[in-house]
């Protein structure tokens, strides 16, 4: 550890310099340099390792807060201070004040949320629930008088105040109202800055941001870029350990006291530091004393798992990557005060090199971003929120980039085991959410085909019919599948806000990416498919979650779809004619066709298949079926189907192949109910518990009741019948007298089963002919949905406002309209002993009550 003591000398040498050193002298001397590069790179080759890292961490609190501090005042004495001086051209501070004088801001805020800091979203104004504003900001608008949301930040986001498009109204705060005399959103800020101090931002910003990139991707332990190497080289080492979310805490404390011989209580503050910055060194001496201190490491680690990442690292690489750090926080700080120099550094950052595609500084940082470590991404993330995002024309250039590089980057983060949260790709919420930005892309980049391709491609794990299987997931895989969901996210942002306006292309576009989306649907169509389990009990439970997690992912995704279709008249058509064309080639695979029977009953005679719910595998994911469904009862609403009925596939329509699925899944709950599915264990019941459940049913149970109701409505009602009486296997009961006798000499459970089969399928009939409250169905507006929705919720109980909410299903807005309709049909019950007030139902809508309400379980009905 010789080499640890004889390293700190310099320093004494190094605050001698402080009196001698001339910020202002360094400035003009490089001002007529003729390569200001080598200038610059010669002064941080010769300075950097002499105030940074010196020497071992993990001293006392005190005596590392002491460093930072001394290593703080050194790199802005002798590293920043000369760049802000030829910036400038005169003293740092009043050239700094003068140009925060002389700026007119745009209206943003741009204030970057900090990790628990809350955050403000107006349920009344907001765009979508991404739109949120700062405390400051949220207490100095209207908003504060409106139905709000309060929730704590993640981290990485930043306040929406002064964006119009985030906002219904009042879209500025008081404080960034803009004023009449502010300057024209289309005026070039960089044509309020003398001309001199343009010249040289354009080369200070280019040499620090490709000095910042270079030092951030560099890859090389041991050496430096040209004209970094330092004067004088020592055999002195960092031992670099990096964080990972594979391994413990205790796993790497464990690690470190036998790696490093510290106390617990050191190994504790360097897992701490790992976890937080995503590297810290644990080892400073000459090179074979840290790659002992990493063999310890990698050996200790790598038994159940892949080692922790470790690294000798020479340390005037680590100095300089250290201050690229500090550069990138000094460059987003300058830039504060004035949007002139903000544009100059996104003109820097997004300018090609002589490479071409992919060449400008910040393509670098972008597709290098799964390489770094996490403190080097929070920074360079902030930076491009301080300027990339806060400059509208820019902000613009940079979503186009995102998004070309978009599949690149999602494949980055698929292998990368770092949260999303510290992740590039987690800026998409910043681009795709502002809604002229998000058509511009799907139009220009074909985002929303990107998107769900770049998502299909990612689960490759299929049956032979080419659905997905989760069925005997590796953890990898598992893991994957949890990351892989971001990307639903993502399309949900594109979606969230509806075009008021078409444009041919965005027509185009959009089909093409409901074309990948029918694909990334037909492999969920009919997966996980169940068989009833006869004589013995099923061994192992059957994964199911799986492909529950993806429907309730993908339920407002679909939902969305149907709101865009309902805008266009054009649209829908084709979006029918595609949805129809994708149920028939699914229909097309259907084994069941092969054995045609003919029905005969009351003088009534209908062709369809044989198929038993009971013997033959059934599924219950049906989502082309399902947004068939959606698209049909749209071709009503919105009268397409009685102006345009020539453009529409009419003739192609076979309704009992419309029914056949959804009606397959339904027995299959009747069945359940009935018992006669117990040997097959949790998992169906869990199934059949989520498809009636409040945050799938909407997109499952609800359009199968409305898929058989259209089948149904273009049906002869006695073949409708006949074919729900076969699929209930109930058929021969009712047509034939021998087996009526048969039927009640069986044995106790049998007849109890069938009753009960014959309670569900009545049950079914009822919610077929009854159920009009859907717009399209019935002549009903969503207002009259809710309210019966509500009227039936308060028929079982009095309900608090939280047991209410969570009884309806939310939008793609995370809203239920329960506000506007509770006040017409309830009357409130201020809270009593208990601490909670409770909604009653108004005894004038009690004659609207319905006992066999589709939403009501059996348990509901009987309470009611």
């Amino acid at each position: 550890m010789a080499a640890a003591q004889s390293d700190r000398d310099p320093t004494s040498a190094l605050c001698s310099e402080f009196l001698n050193f001339s910020a202002k002298d360094t400035a003009s001397r490089w001002l007529p340099a003729a390569d200001l590069q080598q200038e610059v790179y010669r002064h941080l080759a010769v300075y950097v390792p002499r105030i940074l890292c010196l020497g071992p961490s993990g001293g006392s609190s005190r005596e590392e807060q002491r460093e930072e501090q001394r290593e703080e005042l050194a790199c802005q004495l002798l590293l920043l201070a000369p760049l802000e001086w030829l910036l400038l051209g005169e003293e740092p501070a009043t050239g700094l004040a003068l140009l925060q004088e002389k700026n007119q801001p745009s209206p943003l805020c741009g204030h970057v949320f900090k990790v628990g800091e809350p955050t403000y979203s107006c349920r009344e104004c907001a765009a979508d629930p991404t739109c949120v504003l700062c405390m400051q900001c949220f207490l100095g608008s209207v908003h504060k008088e409106h139905r709000y949301r309060m929730t704590t930040s993640g981290g990485g986001g930043f306040c929406d105040c002064g964006d119009a498009e985030a906002w219904k109204k009042g879209p500025c705060c008081q404080k960034h109202t803009p004023a009449a005399n502010n300057r024209d959103t289309e005026e070039d800020p960089v044509a309020q800055l003398p001309a001199d101090m343009v010249a040289r931002g354009y080369s200070i910003f280019s040499i620090i941001l490709k000095y910042a990139v270079d030092m951030l991707t560099w890859d090389q332990e041991d050496q430096l870029p040209a004209g970094l190497e330092p004067p004088e080289r020592g055999d002195t080492y960092y031992c670099m350990l990096f964080n990972d979310e594979v391994h413990t805490y205790e796993q790497v404390i464990y690690t470190l006291r036998k790696a490093v011989s510290c106390s617990q209580k050191e190994a504790v503050s360097f897992a701490t530091s790992v976890d937080r910055d995503g590297r810290k060194s644990v080892r400073y001496g000459d090179f074979q004393f840290c790659e002992q201190a990493k063999s310890v490491i990698v050996r200790n680690t790598s038994r159940q798992s892949k080692p922790l990442r470790v690294e000798v690292m020479h340390s005037s690489v680590v100095a300089h990557q250290c201050f690229a750090l500090r550069a990138l926080s000094w460059l987003g700080q300058v830039i504060q005060y004035s949007d002139g120099l903000r544009r100059i550094l996104c003109q820097v950052g997004l300018q090609r090199g002589p490479e071409g595609e992919n060449s400008s500084l910040v393509d670098q940082l972008m597709l290098n971003d799964s390489k770094m470590w996490k403190g080097a991404r929070n920074i360079y993330h902030q930076l491009l929120m301080n300027s990339l995002l806060m400059d509208l024309k820019y902000k613009k250039i940079f979503a186009i980039q995102f998004a070309k590089n978009y599949r690149r980057l999602q494949t980055d983060f698929m292998e990368d085991d770092h949260e999303r949260v510290v992740s590039v790709t987690s800026l998409s919420v910043q681009l795709f959410t502002v809604p002229t930005m998000a058509r511009m892309l799907m139009v220009e980049e074909n985002l929303m085909t990107t998107i769900i391709r770049t998502f299909v491609d990612h689960l490759r794990h299929r049956d032979l019919q080419g659905r997905f299987q989760f069925d005997r997931y590796t953890a990898q895989q598992a893991f994957k599948f949890g990351r892989v969901q971001s990307l639903i996210g993502d399309l949900k942002y594109v979606l969230i806000s509806r075009p008021s306006e078409w444009s041919d292309q965005l027509r185009m576009k959009f089909l093409e990416g409901l074309d990948a989306f029918l694909e990334l649907l037909k492999c969920m169509q009919g997966m996980d498919p169940v068989v009833r389990q006869v004589g013995q009990h099923i061994e192992m439970e059957p994964e199911w979650e799986a492909a529950f997690t993806l429907q309730m992912k993908l339920t407002h995704i679909i939902s969305m779809i149907q709101e865009w279709c309902s805008t266009d008249e054009r649209v829908l058509i084709q979006a029918y004619r595609k949805c129809l064309s994708a149920l028939s080639h699914c229909h097309s695979g259907l084994p069941d066709g092969e054995q045609p029977i003919s029905l005969s009953l009351a003088g009534h005679c209908v062709e369809t298949f044989r198929y038993q719910v009971s013997q033959d595998k059934v599924s219950i994911h049906l989502p082309v079926c399902r947004l068939l469904a959606g698209l049909h009862v749209l071709l009503s609403r919105t009268e397409v189907a009685f102006r345009f009925p020539e453009q529409l596939p009419l003739g192609e329509l076979s309704p009992p192949l419309l029914i056949e699925l959804p009606l397959r899944c339904l027995v299959l709950c009747a069945q359940v109910h009935a018992g006669m599915w117990r040997r097959n264990g949790f998992s169906l019941i869990n199934q059949i518990y989520y498809y009636h459940n409040v945050k799938c049913r909407v997109e499952m149970f609800d359009k199968d009741i409305v898929m058989l109701q259209a089948g149904a409505s273009m049906m002869d009602p006695n073949h409708f019948l006949m074919i729900v009486l076969s699929r209930f296997e109930l058929f021969n009961i009712f047509s034939s007298a021998d087996c009526r006798k048969r039927y009640r000499e069986a044995n106790k459970d049998v007849v109890q089963q069938n009753n009960t089969l014959i309670e569900e399928m009545l049950h079914l009939i009822i919610m077929v002919v009854g159920e009009r409250y859907v717009s399209g169905v019935g002549q009903v507006e969503p207002f009259d949905e809710v309210r019966r929705e509500i009227i039936h919720q308060l028929s079982i109980r009095p309900m608090a406002h939280s047991e209410l909410v969570k009884a309806l299903p939310e939008n793609g807005n995370k809203e239920t309209g329960l506000e506007r309709v509770i006040d017409s049909v309830a009357s409130f019950k201020k809270p009593g002993v208990t601490g909670r007030g409770l909604y009653e139902l108004r005894p004038e809508w009690n004659k609207h009550f319905n006992l066999y309400f589709h939403h009501y379980s059996r348990a509901d009905q009987s309470k009611v």
